[in-house]
Order: C-alpha cells, then sequence, then structure tokens
C-alpha cells in the first residue's frame, strides 16, 4: 500500500540519508501544494479586499503618529492586529499563485522561489521590526520608524 503525505512525513527520523530527507521534502511539497490560493478564489479576493483595508488604515493612522495623540487601548489593539495581519500576508503569500510572463503560476516552489527573490527579506524585515517596537514600546522610536511602514504603499 502507498502511504501518504502526511504518513511519509510523520515518519521522519533525524539519521535519515539526504535522499530521505529530500524525498521528505518533496511529500512536504505535495501536501503543502493543496492549499494554494488561484488568484480569482474567493478567499484570495476577500484576502486582496483586506490588505488594500490594511493599507488605508497604514495611510491615515501612520502621519498621525507625528503628532503627539493620547495613549489608547483602541490604538493598541488596533496596531496588534494590523502587525499580526501583515505577518499573516507574509505567510500567505507563499500560498497565493503570481502571474509570470501572462501565465499563473501555481506551483508552491515556484512561488516561494520568487517572493524569496523579491519582497519576502523587505517584508519579514517590516514585520520583525513590527513586532520588536511594539514589543519594546519605546514610543518615540516606534512613531518614527513606523514612518517607515508607508513603503507598503509601493
Amino acid at each position: 500500500p502507498q502511504m501518504s503525505h502526511m504518513s511519509k512525513l510523520k515518519s521522519f527520523n533525524v539519521s535519515d540519508s539526504e535522499d530521505q530527507a529530500v524525498g521528505r521534502l518533496e511529500c512536504l511539497l505535495a501536501y503543502l501544494q493543496q492549499f494554494v490560493m488561484a488568484p480569482e478564489s474567493r478567499l484570495s479576493l476577500l484576502w486582496d479586499f483586506l490588505t488594500v483595508c490594511m493599507l488605508i488604515y497604514d495611510i491615515v493612522v501612520i502621519p498621525l503618529l507625528a503628532y503627539d495623540l493620547p495613549p489608547s487601548l483602541a490604538w493598541d489593539v488596533a496596531e496588534v492586529c494590523i502587525t499580526a495581519l501583515w505577518t499573516l500576508d507574509l505567510v500567505l503569500t507563499f500560498f497565493r499563485a503570481i502571474e509570470q510572463g501572462g501565465i499563473v503560476e501555481m506551483r508552491i516552489r515556484s512561488i516561494a522561489r520568487n517572493y524569496l527573490r523579491t519582497w519576502f527579506f523587505f517584508d519579514a524585515a517590516m514585520i520583525a521590526m513590527d513586532w520588536a517596537l511594539w514589543g519594546l514600546s519605546l514610543q518615540d522610536l516606534v512613531d518614527v520608524i513606523r514612518l517607515t511602514r508607508i513603503r507598503r504603499l509601493l
């Protein structure tokens, strides 16, 4: 009987040979392939809409951070939610089909390679900075560095 992708992944052993490790990676990629979203899927379109809403929030709120606004739990909660959503967006980008040369690319390996070669490291750095600054709560520095998030408008 043939083992499922998940069964093969669960049988991972540290002493596996390189060929076995590559085989398990291929199984993982095959398993994850089912989660790739086509550009016209409802979930993909919903996420696009949510991303536009997050951008609008950033466009409105980031300039306000230059002013000495009174602290508010609502602003803090909104900031954490937006950062969490940008973090989720970083992960979901690995599962969103892309267009390359007029062809929709649905293979997870090609999607990941494209993202890692383009925006991934910049996105990851921005998100890491957002979380670090939120965690440190250095308000004056946070206000200045959050202004750099304007790159999301690009």
